[in-house]
């Protein structure tokens, strides 16, 4: 009625506000509404194939976190957790749940009211969620950054980089360092096993059935363990949304799947015990999907991959497809096609999940 007056003059006598006019102010209203919080959880492949793409994500993420923290989301207070895809407890340093398995978090969530917001997000990936080859990267002895100040190198990363990055960080192990064999994954990715682990954790009791009660659920194992050490679990906020970022260049293994299921139907079910709203949003191996007719008049996808690089089983990466799909979410593939299989642009990918997350 405001906006119809101001339309008008301050009398609407005469004045005929149209439908066409209401649904513009309408869309006015919503562009212009601030966004809503939310919880963002990170399942990163920490396998050994994902080094060139985990470079990218280091380099990009002050992408996703400028975009969380500008705008219409200036102010909105998003928390971001990560994990890695391993929901096993036998990989790593001490062959039990270790930060970022089994859906613990490899540290404390980060928020985007953080100062320190890019470098806390930079240093978790790099330092706890990447299997590196230290042997393969450049080295930079004029690398000037200290302890607490570590510019991200205009070549890329380098050793020095990871040096200073991950100076602090206190492993498992007093002994480890980035560059560690343990910090890799087990090769046996199951992302949306990993997800449904970190909901449960960060979910307050009482917790729903599926989180104890489902084939191969570390959850009881996980919570245990996390709690006797202190490994973080996060806390979510009552009734916010949760928005799931899965980057992977392999298809979905987890345990709930037979074995040839296609679609992520029983992991959306159970993510759907949860009471709140959960968006799955992917930047997975590359999938080219067409719709095709079949003879009897069904339509339906026909998927192809394409710049397999991590040897991904099709089947499995079309579960991690539906997930976006049926949750409303996005995919994106990780390579392009179009550039020799190359790393995708994880900037302009960052910018429309942002935007995803800002409009849950």
């Amino acid at each position: 009625m405001i906006a119809a007056t101001l339309a008008c003059g301050f009398s609407v006598t005469g004045c005929t506000v149209t439908d066409e006019t209401l649904e513009k102010w309408a869309a006015e209203a919503e562009a212009n509404a601030p966004a809503e919080p939310a919880e963002v959880l990170f399942v990163i492949d920490s396998s050994a194939s994902m080094d060139n793409e985990a470079a990218a994500l280091v380099e990009n993420i002050d992408v996703f976190a400028r975009e969380l923290t500008s705008g219409k989301a200036a102010g909105q207070d998003y928390r971001i957790g990560i994990t890695t895809t391993d929901a096993d407890t036998y990989y790593g340093f001490l062959h039990e749940v270790e930060p970022g398995e089994a859906g613990t978090l490899v540290a404390a969530p980060v928020s985007t009211s953080d100062d320190d917001l890019i470098y806390r997000m930079r240093q978790d990936i790099a330092c706890m969620a990447t299997c590196w080859d230290g042997s393969s990267l450049t080295s930079d002895p004029g690398y000037s950054g200290q302890p607490g100040d570590c510019p991200l190198p205009s070549e890329g990363i380098t050793v020095e980089y990871l040096d200073c990055l991950c100076h602090d960080i206190e492993y498992p192990v007093a002994t480890a360092t980035w560059d560690s064999s343990d910090l890799c994954g087990g090769g046996h990715e199951q992302h949306l096993e990993s997800a449904l682990l970190a909901l449960c954790l960060a979910s307050p009791s009482p917790r729903p059935d599926i989180c104890s009660n489902h084939t191969g659920s570390n959850f009881k194992t996980a919570k245990r363990t996390a709690s006797n050490n202190g490994w973080p679990m996060g806390h979510y906020r009552d009734d916010t949304p949760v928005v799931i970022v899965v980057v992977t260049d392999e298809g979905d293994g987890s345990p709930m799947f037979s074995t040839k299921d296609d679609t992520a139907e029983v992991y959306l079910d159970a993510f759907a015990q949860f009471d709140r709203d959960v968006t799955v949003a992917v930047i997975g191996p590359s999938l080219d999907c067409t719709e095709r007719t079949s003879d009897q008049g069904n339509t339906f996808d026909e998927c192809q991959l394409t710049c397999n690089t991590g040897n991904a089983s099709k089947l499995q990466t079309e579960r991690l497809f539906d997930a976006a799909e049926a949750s409303g979410g996005t995919y994106f593939g990780i390579a392009n096609s179009e550039e020799g299989c190359a790393v995708a642009d994880f900037g302009s990918y960052f910018k429309d999940i942002a935007a995803l997350v800002q409009g849950r």
